[in-house]
């Protein structure tokens, strides 16, 4: 089962996550199907290895691992694999890259919702005061999922302060919106669970111009490619707790 897919920053290749056989780990595979991989040197010494990872350039990765017993973000670079993230009873996920070397993600807390913080390259870790997950970076600020006030939705935050994406009295149904947006930064895709199925649809970055992409056999975890010509999604019900299921497909995609 293929899911959480992450460009690599040439337009390459793709890097995933494959679940099979009770562990999780990353995988990586040329941009037309070929050349599929596993990721040793960020595998090692786990079970649980998860996208989508966070590339700074082709050989410098941050990802979630579990090889010291509690998911937490390591860093590949160069030859060596080191931990970013101090031990605790929180588990850290979402890694996302910034311009200046930082690194976004979301800490899962067993007593209280999911929030977003920020790792400098210094090491120093920030809270960023919201509630939520799944960020992603945009210009100057992050679109992120969250269910602040009831509903699953599409957030950007920027230096005003967090506003809702997702129009008012919407709901996409799903907690996996896995929101992305576009290189330029022009659209974002997200998951969106109409009637009880997941599809993945489009949106500009103020909530406007809604549109549909997939239809069908449910479709989620959308990863723009770095050119924004393409989308990988995951084809199937890979968080489904009854014999889930995912592949990785393209969607080649045209703006007027």
């Amino acid at each position: 089962m293929d899911l959480r897919a992450a460009w690599s920053p040439d337009g390459g290749s793709v890097v995933f996550e494959r679940q099979e056989n009770g562990r999780s780990r990353l995988f990586r595979v040329g941009a037309d199907g070929t050349d599929l991989v596993p990721l040793d040197a960020c595998n090692d010494g786990a079970e649980t290895v998860q996208g989508r990872p966070a590339f700074f350039d082709a050989d410098d990765v941050v990802f979630v691992n579990d090889r010291d017993g509690d998911l937490a973000l390591w860093r590949f670079r160069g030859d060596a694999a080191e931990r970013l993230t101090e031990p605790g009873s929180a588990s850290d996920y979402g890694p996302a890259p910034l311009a200046d070397g930082a690194v976004v993600f979301f800490r899962s807390d067993p007593d209280g919702p999911s929030r977003l913080l920020r790792l400098d390259p210094d090491g120093g870790l920030r809270a960023l005061g919201q509630e939520g997950d799944q960020p992603w970076p945009t210009g100057g600020g992050l679109v992120f999922h969250s269910d602040r006030d009831g509903t699953d939705a599409v957030w950007r935050l920027d230096g005003g302060g967090a506003v809702r994406v997702t129009p008012a009295g919407l709901d996409e149904g799903t907690s996996y919106v896995t929101p992305m947006p576009s290189p330029g930064g022009g659209w974002v895709a997200f998951a969106r669970a109409d009637g009880g199925v997941s599809q993945v649809w489009l949106m500009r970055p103020d909530g406007r111009d809604r549109q549909r992409l997939t239809d069908g056999e449910p479709h989620s975890f959308p990863a723009w490619s770095p050119d924004g010509g393409s989308l990988v999604v995951t084809r199937g019900r890979p968080t489904s707790d009854d014999a889930p299921t995912g592949d990785l497909w393209r969607l080649t995609l045209s703006f007027p």
